[in-house]
This record gives C-alpha cells, structure tokens and sequence, in this order.
C-alpha cells in the first residue's frame, strides 16, 4: 500500500467478480484502506462472464457493504462514499477527473436520471443518495446523457437496436457452445 500510495497508482476493484470467483476480497482486499489514505481506487463491474451484474451501483452497494463489515464499523463507509468512489474519484483513477466524473461547468454533460417513482424510491428518502446507493439499482434509470447525447431516453436504448444485439449475442453463444461440443 505505501508503494501504491508514493506512486499514486490507481487500483480497481469489482467487487461483484471478486465475490462471485471467491478471490477473497473480504479477507484480504484492502482497496477500502488504500481509497481511506488518499489512493485512487476505481470501481468496476467486470464483465458478464466473471461479475455477472453489470451495474455501477449494485457494485457500489456491495463494495460499502463489505467495507463496512470488514471494519466491522456500521458508519465507517457511507452511501455517499460509494456515489464518490462510482463518479468522481473513479474519474480520478482514470486520470479524467478533469473531465468526467461530477457535474461541473466546462465537464463532459454526463448524467443518468433515475425515475423515482420506481418502487425502490417510495416513499423518497430526505437523503436520496442513501435510496440511490442501497434501495436501488440500475432498473429505475430513465434517461442517460454522455457527452451532450442521449444514450437512455425514457427507458430505452437510443444507440443500439438492443434486440438485433440479443440475436447476434444468442447465435454467437450457439456457435461457441456447438464448436466446443465438436472437441
């Protein structure tokens, strides 16, 4: 850790492919010391085949759970450091921090908007950074900018024709799963 913290190196960690795999996050991780002492740490997801959910804030829920509980503090890792860690300071393990990460003038327009009138969100809490972080997931968000443009629009998918996706992703698994039956 000292050396990490002298060089400034950024650490990611997802904690979902972590758990999931039982590389042993809850015994030997550190990433909560590093991000306490000032280190860069991001926040990950992985990818389908190893952390299964890919979705920011259920790895942020999850990552503030188990640094809770490692510290065995209650108090010890808010929600409010989970939404810093999921923005801005995984913006700062990037390096574009300058950039990207909180809403500023002269950033990137990124923002998701969630709709609140989800399930998850009733009644809304005085503090909505506590629902976002451990009442909800990425099933409440409606819209989506990055960069100026709608990528999410009233709850679809305004880049990708989601169903062609889901053909080409069924057909390439028949593939690869009859090519590995073939050996």
């Amino acid at each position: 850790i000292e050396r990490l913290l002298a060089t400034d190196t950024a650490v990611a960690c997802c904690p979902w492919a972590y758990v999931r795999l039982g590389q042993g996050l809850t015994v030997g991780g550190r990433h909560a010391e590093i991000r306490r002492r000032g280190g860069r740490v991001a926040l990950g997801c992985d990818s389908e085949n190893a952390g299964d959910a890919v979705d920011i804030l259920r790895a942020a829920a999850l990552f503030a759970g188990l640094a809770r509980d490692q510290d065995m503090d209650p108090f010890g890792f808010t929600a409010h450091d989970a939404l810093a860690m999921a923005t801005i300071e995984g913006a700062r393990a990037l390096g574009l921090d300058d950039r990207i990460g909180s809403l500023e003038v002269g950033k990137q327009a990124d923002i998701v908007v969630h709709d609140t009138r989800q399930v998850q969100w009733i009644p809304l809490s005085p503090d909505p950074v506590l629902q976002l972080i451990w009442a909800t997931d990425g099933r409440s968000v409606r819209d989506t900018m990055i960069a100026g443009s709608w990528v999410v629009r009233d709850g679809r998918c305004c880049t990708v024709d989601l169903a062609s996706l889901a053909d080409a992703a069924q057909e390439r698994q028949r593939f690869l799963l009859g090519s590995r039956e073939q050996r």
